[in-house]
């Protein structure tokens, strides 16, 4: 018809020019696609009703686009099917994007969302109807939530708006369309129509929580229209958080969004998504905690997302939150109880600044001091602290022990787990036993100081050598943590449990965690990696494990012998590899064992001893191999020193200088220092300076060949 008669489209447009409302109802395809396509230059605002088969927007699309959009035809199949005129008028909006074929998927992406967005305006004319489609997208049209959430509204809407929404949310398509189309409402729709949906969301969410959830439905909605129940920015916080939860964590996280609505700055909402997070999401937890580090902020709120699995999963995070908290809140504010405590979990491994760590540990001494109710549990915290560097906590034991009894004048379960620390490296393991029991009796069987009592009953158990209890203990740990979405801590139980069980074999699947998480979880995985390594024959690997427990240790300052055997382990290791003076040199001074130990495991072919000359005392152009540290010993035995003189002048022990000394005689096959005088002279007289093992390769070819 309108390709027969092309005057009859310029009426259609002079009544849209003056107001009109026009609806054509055409029979023929191809006659709706002239329409829609002659008149594409008003927006379009013009719409055809009719009844087509299912095949028919598909075809109309491939014929007209001539297979162009072949490749997307999955999701362009998918949300022209919504409704009879989409296909038309996504055809319309594509070629007024003024791309060529082929067309790039951005504007296929913006045709689509705008072909729907436009439908929504017109099909859909009462601003009711159009909260009606903007709630079943929110809730991605659950067939749970969104009869409840249109009760709000005071209407369920018609069955094709609740049918496009569904559609619209289904698997095929992707996210960009539905991000796309939440712009182009956003462009179309009025600001009341977003605040009658908004209010409506708000009420569902507060009354009547969806089970299941997605997030990002809900922050489009509250985000949008004229007054944005939540600004961008906690929008955009919200979000990433979010997307690091699980399940169970995002659901918490869209039933707090009534209460994220009143928060204006990303510090509030940091905090509050922690709080929401602190016992069910330490993942999700996480990230709400790097949003409030970065922020800088530290509301008082989020003191109470504070525990100590969170500060095993988090070291760094919670050190640097605590302290912000400890300086505002006062001495007898009952959240300072919990910051200090976190504070002294995690102070080890974070606080880098020793002016900073000293502040903070005379604040905390300080509110031990006191006569309030919470300095007993200051205390337990200290002494702990103290019993890990091996310093006398005998005065705080005996406090701690008059308090003990499980009356309501007790010790609360915040105290008992340190003080199961404190009695068991204080050479107490019995009594460190009875508080994790007393610890277990207060905690619930559920969340996250349910974890931690079990992970500090298990330690205790692993330090008393009680395997089997180590195991279940740690089992359920691991089951705990896991509900948690703790990674860092549920791969340490992993480790232990296969440490437990001497399950050598397996080694690879439980690869000793990483330095972000908490240093004592750290040195006991790396134990248990090194035992593995160690039964599994790979005794390099080994020897590397407990070097790293002893490294960690050292600069943690957690000096109690008591901790870990790694010193006697690597004994038993150097005795067998017949390097006594390496485990000699292990009592006392662990770092000249480590470096005898790399310059013995990086010795290369070119300094073992050579058969023709027997001595191998150069390396092919007169140097001698050895380390920085042992020429200098050298240098000094040369001088005429002895190895306690040279031990003095060097800034060394005797029994450093002892073991470089005898790594130096085995290494290049000599038995004395009347030997080594007389290489170290030999090597000095070649026509080049002997060169050290730190300095640069100089020289041609032809040079060291006619030195050799």
């Amino acid at each position: 018809m309108f390709r027969a008669e092309p005057g009859l489209a310029s009426d259609i447009e002079n009544l849209v020019r003056h107001g009109m409302q026009v609806v054509v109802t055409v029979a023929d395809v191809m006659d709706g696609f002239d329409l829609v396509t002659r008149l594409s230059h008003l927006g379009p605002k013009l719409l055809t009703r009719r009844g087509t088969p299912p095949d028919s927007p598909w075809r109309i699309l491939q014929e007209q686009a001539d297979h162009a959009l072949d490749a997307h035809r999955t999701v362009i199949e998918t949300v022209c099917g919504c409704h009879p005129a989409l296909a038309q008028l996504f055809l319309t909006a594509l070629r007024r994007t003024g791309e060529d074929d082929p067309f790039p998927e951005s504007a296929i992406i913006e045709a689509l969302a705008e072909a729907v967005a436009y439908v929504v305006r017109t099909q859909f004319a009462r601003p009711r109807d159009q909260a009606v489609f903007l709630l079943c997208r929110a809730l991605r049209a659950d067939p749970a939530t969104t009869p409840k959430g249109c009760q709000y509204l005071g209407a369920a809407g018609s069955r094709s708006i609740r049918s496009m929404a569904q559609v619209l949310s289904s698997e095929p398509v992707p996210a960009e369309v539905t991000v796309a189309l939440w712009q182009q409402l956003r462009v179309h729709l009025d600001a009341s129509t977003f605040a009658v949906a908004q209010r409506a969301l708000l009420a569902l969410l507060s009354n009547s929580p969806p089970g299941d959830a997605d997030h990002l439905g809900p922050l489009e909605l509250l985000a949008s229209g004229g007054s944005p129940r939540v600004t961008h920015e906690v929008a955009e916080l919200v979000r990433r958080v979010a997307d690091a939860a699980g399940t169970e964590g995002r659901r918490c996280i869209v039933q707090a969004l009534p209460e994220l609505a009143g928060d204006s700055s990303a510090g509030e909402a940091a905090a509050r998504l922690a709080v929401v997070c602190a016992d069910t999401d330490l993942g999700a937890l996480g990230a709400a905690l790097r949003e409030l580090d970065a922020s800088g902020a530290a509301p008082d709120a989020a003191c109470t997302a504070l525990s100590p699995p969170v500060a095993l999963e988090h070291p760094v995070l919670v050190a640097r939150l605590t302290e912000r908290v400890l300086d505002r809140l006062g001495q007898d504010d009952p959240r300072a109880v919990t910051a200090a405590l976190s504070w002294i979990m995690t102070s080890p491994t974070t606080c880098t600044e020793p002016m900073q760590r000293l502040r903070v540990l005379r604040r905390i001494v300080a509110m031990s001091h006191d006569d309030g109710p919470t300095a007993p549990v200051i205390r337990a915290g200290v002494a702990s602290l103290r019993a890990f560097a091996r310093r006398s906590t005998s005065r705080y034991l005996r406090g701690l022990v008059a308090r003990q009894e499980l009356s309501s004048g007790g010790l609360p379960l915040i105290a008992c787990c340190p003080a199961g620390p404190t009695t068991c490296l204080s050479d107490r393991a019995d009594d460190a036993a009875v508080w994790c029991w007393r610890a277990r009796a207060l905690v619930s069987p559920h969340g996250a100081d349910y974890a931690w009592t079990l992970i500090v009953h298990s330690l205790i158990a692993f330090h008393r050598q009680d395997t089997a209890p180590a195991g279940e203990l740690l089992s359920r740990a691991a089951e705990a943590t896991a509900a948690l979405h703790a990674s860092a801590v549920t791969q340490f139980c992993g480790l232990a449990i296969q440490y437990l069980e001497k399950d050598s074999a397996g080694a690879d699947r439980h690869p000793a965690p990483d330095d972000g998480i908490h240093v004592i979880l750290h040195v006991f995985a790396t134990h248990c990696a090194a035992n593995l390594d160690q039964w599994g024959s790979s005794v390099q690997s080994a020897i590397d494990k407990y070097f790293a427990v002893g490294r960690a240790l050292a600069s943690a300052e957690l000096t109690n012998p008591l901790l870990l055997n790694w010193r006697q382990r690597l004994r038993v290791i150097f005795v067998a590899c017949h390097e006594d003076a390496m485990a000699e040199c292990l009592q006392n001074d662990i770092h000249a064992a480590l470096e005898s130990w790399r310059t013995v495991n990086s010795s290369s072919d070119a300094i073992i001893p050579h058969e023709d000359d027997g001595t191998g005392t150069d390396d092919g152009d007169g140097s001698l191999a050895l380390s920085t540290s042992e020429w200098r010993v050298v240098e000094r035995v040369i001088a005429g020193c002895t190895n306690a003189q040279a031990a003095e002048a060097l800034y060394l022990s005797k029994r450093t200088v002892d073991t470089h000394l005898r790594n130096i005689h085995r290494r290049l096959g000599i038995p004395s220092r009347t030997e080594l005088i007389k290489i170290v002279g030999a090597s000095r007289q070649e026509p080049a300076p002997a060169r050290r093992p730190d300095q640069a390769d100089s020289g041609s070819e032809e040079e060291r060949s006619r030195r050799r």
